[in-house]
Parts: structure tokens; C-alpha cells; sequence
């Protein structure tokens, strides 16, 4: 995963941000999918037309990129996102994008689906499972995504699952984070302020760039305590 660490800094919360709001949208709904039309259809009524990006075996315990998988016979018009996917990984040397097949254990699919949809400005992923592994699909259009009631705590709890599931420097993942959300974001010493819709989040950190905590206010003055993640 080192390779993949300070993409994972860069895109991982955005990303994680969208599965959230996409998994409020589509809940628990059943789900079905159109390789020759290249949709995905959920039984609230909900379609989005993807990509492809992979597969797992649960066998092999292997990773699969769409692009090497020939025996498919996926449409190439759903290997787009792939393709360019894999150029942009050959641009960075990066060894597990560049090779057709990679080793669970040392290719997090659930991270590199974080990276892919967050590179190439997908509505999220989604893990479609079937026996013996899984398909992995890029959301490309579809209906919009819900916006959070409350944005700072929403952002909290989808920050504090990232650093939770990924071994990162929390610091510059909250500062990817609000780079890829678009939102203001002012050093303060320790602390790093963002605004995230009409509230001020701010994180402080230690010397390290571990998280010490968060606190929320309406302005840039620092109110009240809003929760801490060690």
C-alpha cells in the first residue's frame, strides 16, 4: 500500500464522502447490471451508467484491472475510465496500476477504488458482488447524490472512518480532503481550519500529523467541541 498512500491522502476522503451520500441514496436496495448496456440498476428506480474497473477473486485472492480482462468480453466502450486509468498510474510508476493482476493482501481493491473514482471524477464505486468474487464499477452519471444535513459532523465521521480503515497522515489527508471539495482551508499553527458549507471545522494535530481532535463553529472563532478521534 505504500505506493498508493499519498493518493490515498490526496483523493481517499473526498471519495469515501460520496460512497457515504451514495449509500443513503441507494440504501439497501437490490441491485442488477447491464454489461451490454452498461447500466446499474437499483429496485428504487435508481440508474447510473458506469465504467469498469476490475474484478476480485475470493479464490485466488487476487485483483483484476477491467483492462487485462480479456476473457470478459467487456464492451470496450466500458473501458474508458480503465484505460485512462492505467495511463495515469504508468505516469507515476506506479507498479499495482500498471500490471494486469495484483494480490489482495497487497492491493487493497477497496483503496484503489477510493483512488480511481476520486481520479477520475466518478459519482462514487459500487462492489458488485457474485460467487466467488466481485465486479467493481465506476458510477459515471446517474441521479444526484444527497447533500449532508449537518456537513461538519457528516465530515467528521467520514474522515475519522478513513483514517480508521487506511494507516495515512491525517493531517494531509484532511487537507486533500477539502482540496478535492473545493472548500476554504487556512493553516493555524497546529490546526487546520476548512469551511465546510456555513460552519468552520477545525482539526488539530501533533507533530506527527496524527488527529488530537475536531471542533466546529459558526465563524472563524472556535466553538464548541464537536467530537475527537484518537
Amino acid at each position: 500500500m505504500t505506493e498508493l498512500t499519498a493518493y490515498l491522502e490526496e483523493y481517499g476522503a473526498a471519495a469515501l464522502d460520496r460512497q457515504w451520500r451514495l449509500a443513503e441514496r441507494v440504501g439497501e436496495a437490490g441491485w442488477s447490471f447491464s454489461l451490454h448496456q452498461g447500466r446499474l440498476t437499483f429496485t428504487n428506480g435508481d440508474v447510473f451508467t458506469v465504467q469498469v474497473l476490475g474484478t476480485v477473486s475470493e479464490l485466488s485472492g487476487t485483483w483484476r484491472w477491467a483492462w487485462a480482462n480479456k476473457a470478459s468480453g467487456i464492451p470496450a466502450a466500458l473501458l474508458h475510465a480503465a484505460l485512462e486509468l492505467q495511463a495515469w498510474g504508468e505516469a507515476r510508476a506506479l507498479t499495482g496500476w500498471m500490471r494486469p493482476q495484483s494480490d489482495t493482501n497487497e492491493f487493497d481493491p477497496d483503496a484503489v477504488a477510493l483512488i480511481a473514482s476520486g481520479v477520475w471524477g466518478a459519482l462514487g464505486y459500487y462492489r458488485a458482488p457474485y460467487a466467488g468474487g466481485a465486479l467493481y464499477l465506476l458510477l459515471e452519471r446517474g441521479p444526484e447524490l444527497p447533500t449532508p444535513e449537518l456537513p461538519a459532523a457528516h465530515v467528521v465521521e467520514v474522515f475519522t472512518q478513513l483514517i480508521s480503515l487506511f494507516d495515512l497522515n491525517h493531517r494531509y489527508a484532511l487537507e486533500g480532503y477539502a482540496r478535492r471539495m473545493g472548500w476554504p482551508m487556512e493553516q493555524n499553527g497546529t490546526a487546520l481550519e476548512l469551511q465546510v458549507g456555513n460552519q468552520w471545522l477545525t482539526g488539530t494535530f501533533d507533530s506527527t500529523g496524527r488527529l488530537e481532535g475536531f471542533q466546529y463553529a459558526d465563524s472563524r472563532v472556535v466553538g464548541g467541541q464537536l467530537g475527537s478521534c484518537g
